[in-house]
């Protein structure tokens, strides 16, 4: 394989490309370059939580693959060091008059400030453009989402969130 690194400082090393010997694929590892600005390349998380209705009051935890009720049952690894940004969630309907939904994504069973909330009759989306949450390549993250004590139940909910590699 052909590897190359390149330092911004001279001690602080990345790999910018890759190239496979047998195939001949070639991979950049998370960073392109343009002008001087680091530009990061991201890759879309999507899922759906699944036919299960989340009741009234009810705190419930998914990926792209798991919903449960605990953190434990779900958690998926990040894989490599990297930011989750753009959180974005549709419902099938709204919560209702004055009732919420909550989805905030958690690093293992602390919540970061990637989170958007739901609320009223007259809206069934939402999302996060603005905050944003680093992750180790060995910590696990979901989706926490708490629905408020009058809130319709809800199914189906469709999410997405965007990892940028920094490593």
């Amino acid at each position: 394989e052909l590897r190359v690194k390149v330092s911004p400082n001279g001690g602080d090393w990345f790999e910018a490309l890759r190239i496979d010997r047998t195939t001949g694929r070639v991979a950049f590892s998370g960073r392109i370059t343009s002008a001087d600005v680091p530009v990061l390349t991201g890759q879309v998380i999507a899922g759906n939580s699944g036919p299960g209705a989340v009741a009234a009051g009810a705190t419930r935890y998914f990926t792209h693959a798991l919903v449960g009720g605990h953190q434990s049952e779900v958690y998926a690894a990040a894989g490599r060091r990297g930011r989750f940004r753009h959180l974005r969630v549709v419902t099938q309907g709204a919560p209702g008059a004055g009732e919420s939904w909550t989805f905030t994504l958690q690093n293992l069973v602390t919540d970061t400030a990637l989170t958007c909330t739901i609320s009223g009759a007259g809206s069934n989306q939402a999302a996060d453009l603005v905050n944003s949450a680093v992750f180790d390549a060995d910590q696990r993250w979901c989706l926490k989402m708490v629905s408020s004590s009058g809130a319709r139940p809800t199914t189906n909910i469709l999410f997405s969130l965007l990892f940028e590699g920094l490593d």
